[in-house]
């Protein structure tokens, strides 16, 4: 019994012998290997960018979002103000032809290089038809002016209008083969033209022009018609419009609208004919 307990006691101290140093080498692997993963935590921690909130990496957006940022949206269209003409444009007009002096105003004209509107009539565009095949040829516009240039025989009905007005477009038709459409009544159309003879005229087919530069060429037969004609047209220049000068076919007038002439082409104006698209100026 002795001996066996005596065994025992041996086999006790060598198995703590063992198993002391074993215990503490596991013990000792165990805290290292914390250790490790505690220090690489915060190795870790250390390693990390840390950005405020207000900066925060955004991921890299894919290439087709970026290329479709890159479209520029064009800007609203903006309403541009109309552009001013490119040049000024006048209309000179002579009532009451053809006459003698006829030939010299047309002279002066393609020496200008301009045109003209003649409102004629009926027993002179019959006396002088060669006159009025020249206007056309030259470019000028061929109008109607009646046939008597008589108010109260013009003006009694919208009968005796029409029949006036119908009467100086055939002459004008077999003369030159064109059919006008441009007419000016005698004295201009206030007061005499009532509403229904304008609307007989307009059903027509006519177009009716007043004006508005009164040359007084009828009353005025020196220079001072030349001035008074200036004056109206600076006037309306300041306003934009165009002017519509009233003159007559007669010698008196021819004299002077030279000046009128050289003074419209210095200020740059055009000088054009009347024609069917232009909104009539009626009194």
């Amino acid at each position: 019994m002795r001996r066996t307990r005596k065994k025992r006691k041996q086999k006790d101290k060598l198995f703590l012998s063992i198993m002391i140093p074993v215990t503490v080498i596991v013990l000792f692997i165990t805290i290292g290997q914390k250790l490790t993963e505690h220090g690489n935590e915060e190795l870790a921690m250390g390693q990390q960018i840390v950005t405020p909130k207000d900066e925060t990496i955004q991921p890299e957006p894919p290439k087709s979002m970026v290329e479709e940022a890159k479209v520029e949206i064009p800007e609203p269209t903006k309403k541009e103000k109309p552009s001013p003409s490119p040049h000024k444009v006048a209309y000179l007009t002579f009532d009451d032809g053809p006459t003698e002096a006829t030939k010299e105003l047309l002279d002066l004209l393609l020496q200008y290089e301009v045109k003209a509107t003649f409102f004629m009539l009926d027993g002179n565009m019959k006396q002088h038809p060669d006159l009025v095949k020249r206007m056309k040829e030259e470019g000028h516009a061929l109008g109607i002016h009646g046939v008597s240039h008589d108010r109260k025989k013009f003006y009694r009905s919208k009968d005796s209008v029409l029949s006036e007005l119908d009467q100086a477009k055939r002459t004008i038709q077999d003369i030159t083969g064109e059919i006008p459409k441009l007419i000016r009544t005698p004295y201009g159309s206030y007061p005499g033209m009532k509403p229904s003879y304008k609307e007989a005229v307009a059903q027509a087919g006519y177009i009716l022009w007043d004006w508005n530069v009164d040359s007084n060429d009828w009353k005025y037969r020196n220079h001072r018609m030349i001035d008074t004609t200036i004056s109206q047209i600076q006037s309306l220049e300041k306003k934009n419009e165009a002017p519509i000068i009233l003159m007559h076919d007669r010698p008196k007038t021819v004299k002077y609208v030279e000046e009128l002439l050289a003074y419209l082409t210095e200020q740059g104006y055009n000088l054009e004919p009347l024609n069917e698209t232009i909104e009539p100026i009626v009194f």
